[in-house]
């Protein structure tokens, strides 16, 4: 049976090219281009973990290193490389370990393409480039789903020690999430118990209830670190206090973030929702075709289920051209429907081969479509453009869906699943890191100025001069490396360029005077800082602001054109800031 294992050699190999050539790009992009905005938050919580913002507890982990290293872009994003494909990796191996024990004992199914499609999911983030707690969710999130499949496939390899161990770490990751990204921790730490119940359900009671126990140990342990880190536990709780309070200011409240669930991705679903339609439209007419005339042979239903669903991606495509938001990309509502359609298509075939059994064998699965939205909720964003950040599960799914389907007898289903899913994850690629990079102006291949203060990271053109100026005007005024930098609407990048440091909090907003005022008026500054602004200070800004004045103390110096100013309005939906406005102390 090895020799079985690494069938279909056309298919590893286009899959096998797709993920090595993504691999290849991301490698060689690491010390391309550099973002202002979001990618600047987490340098600076990285060099600076004693003062992480609230709600960024878990960079003060760093802090139990001693002295915590120095980290550039290039290691940021090297080490967000690392943990996406650990992620992945730790996922893949417990779904494969439960497939093969469920499904494929002989190991007579290829192993290679699964695999390789599901890495079709990598890389494919449209946010941050740079280390973030999308990346960090993903680890804990997924190396908590990983365990579950590993123990529900046998929780008694490696005698009573080993399965333990592993459900305490499931704990631990649980706990720890805590403080990474609060909601989905709380999704993890109530639903891992009773689907630990319901896998193991053969096994006796006594041994689920040891799991059980273990896993409950678990979490203290994940939480221990961060307590550690923060001082005590009065810290914590104050710094949870601050967190929601400063997310009040932020605007997250539940009620409003599912309206804009329901508002933002309304329109972005009726692409799908007319592709499903078509799909309905298309199983509904050959099966009337079918009564007509007599039925083919045991291909009919791998062709009905093939065609139907071809030409529902083909709909899904030339819908996305019209039917999406103006902040939204074609591309990936392509990626969230074509996902979505494969999976549907998947396992209408499993259920008709294998009817209701074959579902409730298969139930384990929906935990793999569960993972993305329990990483995303929470997040003040539409649920199409978090996907790809969180949609490996997605693509794992698929892929032991359509190993399923084939082993019943399916060729053309999985082929067309397998080709649409391939396609579009490279086409969502290109656009997310190649020609439309996150917080970028242009195309990662123009990137190519060194700019020396940040390591020989690469920027284009009129980025580097942008920054070589705004470092040659701060200089000119006085600015020495470590002094305070506050950049007031959202350019905590620049702050981490200057090698500078950012009183109160690691970045603060546009148009929200009451999130700047909170964290600045609290701070005592020893000196007055350098002031950045992406836009003159608002008279609501000045009216709140205790902690300096704008107008007394300080000096305009300096008015650069930003090439950064229409990301604002791509990424973060904001206004364009087309210039820069450097104040310094007066002398």
């Amino acid at each position: 049976m090895e020799g079985r294992r690494f069938r279909r050699p056309l298919e590893s190999a286009a899959l096998g090219a797709l993920f090595l050539t993504k691999l290849g790009i991301v490698l060689w992009a690491l010390d391309r281009g550099f973002g202002i905005g979001e990618e600047g938050v987490f340098l600076l919580n990285l060099n600076r973990p004693w003062d992480a913002t609230p709600g960024y507890e878990y960079h003060r982990l760093l802090t139990l290193l001693g002295r915590p290293p120095a980290l550039g872009v290039v290691a940021a994003r090297a080490i967000r490389v690392v943990m996406e494909l650990a992620a992945v990796a730790v996922l893949v191996s417990g779904v494969l370990r439960w497939y093969r024990a469920r499904f494929d004992r002989e190991g007579a199914e290829a192993v290679l393409p699964v695999v390789l499609l599901c890495l079709a999911g990598t890389f494919l983030s449209a946010a941050s480039r740079s280390l973030s707690y999308n990346d960090l969710t993903n680890l804990c999130v997924f190396a908590a789903a990983g365990g579950l499949f590993h123990l529900a496939a046998d929780p008694r390899r490696g005698g009573p020690l080993v399965p333990a161990g592993l459900a305490m770490g499931m704990g631990f990751l649980s706990g720890l999430q805590l403080f990474v990204k609060f909601p989905a921790a709380i999704l993890l730490v109530l639903s891992v118990p009773p689907l630990l119940w319901v896998a193991l359900r053969s096994e006796p009671a006594a041994t689920r209830l040891r799991l059980l126990a273990a896993f409950g140990a678990g979490v203290p342990l994940g939480v221990a670190p961060i307590v550690l880190a923060s001082g005590g536990p009065a810290n914590v709780v104050d710094n949870y206090r601050e967190a929601f309070l400063l997310g009040s200011y932020l605007g997250y409240d539940p009620l409003r973030i599912l309206r804009n669930y329901l508002v933002y991705d309304l329109l972005s679903h009726a692409h799908l929702v007319l592709s499903i339609g078509v799909f309905g439209a298309c199983l509904g007419a050959f099966r009337l075709l079918r009564r007509l005339r007599p039925e083919r042979p045991s291909t009919a239903p791998d062709a009905t289920l093939a065609a139907s669903l071809a030409a529902a991606l083909a709909v899904l495509v030339l819908a996305t051209a019209r039917l999406h938001p103006e902040f939204v990309h074609p591309s990936l509502l392509a990626l969230y429907g074509v996902l979505l359609l494969s999976l549907l298509a998947l396992v209408l075939a499993a259920s008709r081969a294998g009817g209701t059994a074959s579902l409730r064998d298969l139930g384990l699965g929906l935990v793999l479509v569960a993972l993305p939205f329990v990483c995303i909720v929470g997040t003040d964003v539409a649920l199409t453009l978090k996907l790809p950040s969180h949609g490996a599960p997605l693509s794992v799914a698929i892929a032991v869906l359509a190993s399923r389907v084939r082993s019943l007898g399916y060729r053309l289903l999985p082929a067309t699943v397998v080709l649409a899913v391939s396609a579009t994850s490279a086409g969502v690629f290109l656009h997310t890191q190649v020609f439309q990079p996150y917080e970028l102006a242009t195309p990662i291949y123009e990137q190519r100025h060194p700019v020396e203060e940040l390591q020989g990271v690469k920027v284009d053109r009129e980025s580097a001069r942008f920054l070589e100026e705004l470092s040659a005007t701060l200089t000119k005024a006085g600015y020495r490396t470590g002094d305070p930098v506050v950049a007031l609407d959202y350019m905590p990048g620049l702050v981490h360029y200057l090698g500078a440091t950012s009183p109160g909090s690691a970045y603060y907003m546009y148009d929200n005077p009451a999130f700047n005022c909170f964290l600045l008026n609290r701070t005592e500054l020893e000196r007055p800082p350098f002031v950045l602004l992406g836009k003159p200070m608002s008279e609501a800004q000045r009216g709140c602001l205790e902690a300096f004045d704008l107008d007394a103390g300080f000096e305009l110096v300096g008015v650069l054109r930003n090439p950064y100013g229409s990301v604002y309005t791509y990424f973060f939906n904001a206004r364009a800031l087309p210039d820069l406005f450097v104040h310094a102390p007066r002398r």
